[in-house]
């Protein structure tokens, strides 16, 4: 997948070596689920919670083939420039970022979340306080300077 986002560039070979991944990863992701489904039944009926476990990691890793496979040759099936808007949205649902890449979330500005602007002005505000104590503080030791310098030229 990291490749389709240079699929301008991609020569005919390596989009059929490609194509050939996806395949591969399709087959191998069905596979996968199909032995995790069948360790999942045999460790159900067995109340083998290891095996559960070992089951579900399979179906998961299998699941995750799967969908890279069909991503893949679904970006494969467009054009590049579209290949790479798919590939994008598909390393954004991977790493769990969440929207798609050139479309602002609804109603929050400059297409970020409310959370994270809500964080933004918090940690604004927070800096100008200290900004604001600092210059007080200044004042106030300035001032203390004057006073105990004036105490000390008078006779």
């Amino acid at each position: 997948m990291p490749l389709l986002m240079d699929a301008d560039r991609l020569s005919e070979t390596e989009r059929a070596a490609l194509r050939e991944a996806a395949e591969q990863h399709v087959t191998r992701g069905l596979t996968l689920i199909e032995e995790g489904s069948r360790e999942l039944s045999r460790a159900r009926g067995l109340g083998d919670e290891t095996g559960l476990e070992r089951a579900a990691q399979r179906l998961g890793e299998g699941l995750a083939l799967w969908e890279t496979g069909v991503a893949a040759r679904r970006a494969l099936s467009l054009p590049p420039a579209d290949a790479r808007y798919a590939a994008l949205r598909w390393f954004k649902g991977q790493m769990n970022l969440g929207g798609t890449p050139g479309s602002p979330r609804a109603g929050a500005p400059w297409g970020i979340s409310w959370a994270h602007l809500g964080a933004m002005a918090f940690l604004t505000a927070l800096v100008l306080a200290g900004v604001v104590l600092y210059l007080y503080k200044v004042r106030r030791a300035l001032a203390t300077l004057d006073r105990l310098t004036a105490d000390n030229t008078s006779p």
